[in-house]
């Protein structure tokens, strides 16, 4: 019974690892780019912490009032705001943030214009920042943890054919 228990949790943390790799590193092999939350202009809708997924796109021509867009500033950062005001005749938005009084300063020209908003994985940005900086310690754990998984798998399945136990 006590085998067949760790067996149980061997798969449950396996199949917990392989998920988790799935949900961070799936819509990356689709296309999307991850962009963590780093400010709380978005909330409710993208909370501090989140992982923001984005369709990069230039076909801002496409771009309707209410979505969630990514356009890049002046200096280089990148902002998630929401269209307000979409004037193709100008190639330019009004954007705001869903927390914020005021819209943006200036209208967001078309050329700026970077993204759409996917879907948000709330706190996942957390994760995503610790990996980032520890990533050296995360593929060392995650590899360590593999490792243990599949030797104590081969070595009860080593166990099994020489007590000649069902496989």
């Amino acid at each position: 019974m006590a085998g067949k228990m760790a067996e149980i949790g061997k798969w449950a943390v396996f199949c917990l690892l392989t998920g988790l790799a799935l949900l961070l590193a799936g819509p990356v092999l689709l296309g999307l780019r991850p962009r963590i939350v780093v400010s709380g202009s978005m909330e409710p809708a993208v909370p501090v912490g989140s992982l923001a997924y984005i369709r990069p796109s230039r076909d801002a021509e496409a771009v309707r009032e209410g979505d969630i867009i990514v356009y890049q500033t002046g200096d280089s950062m990148t902002v998630l705001h929401r269209v307000i005001c979409a004037d193709a005749g100008d190639h330019s938005f009004v954007t705001r943030g869903d927390a914020n009084e005021t819209e943006d300063p200036g209208r967001i020209s078309f050329e700026q214009y970077r993204g759409n908003l996917v879907f948000v994985i709330p706190l996942a940005g957390y994760l995503a920042a610790a990996l980032q900086q520890h990533r050296a310690a995360a593929a060392g754990l995650l590899a360590a943890i593999l490792a243990v998984l599949v030797i104590r798998h081969l070595a009860g399945r080593r166990k099994q054919v020489m007590t000649g136990e069902n496989i």
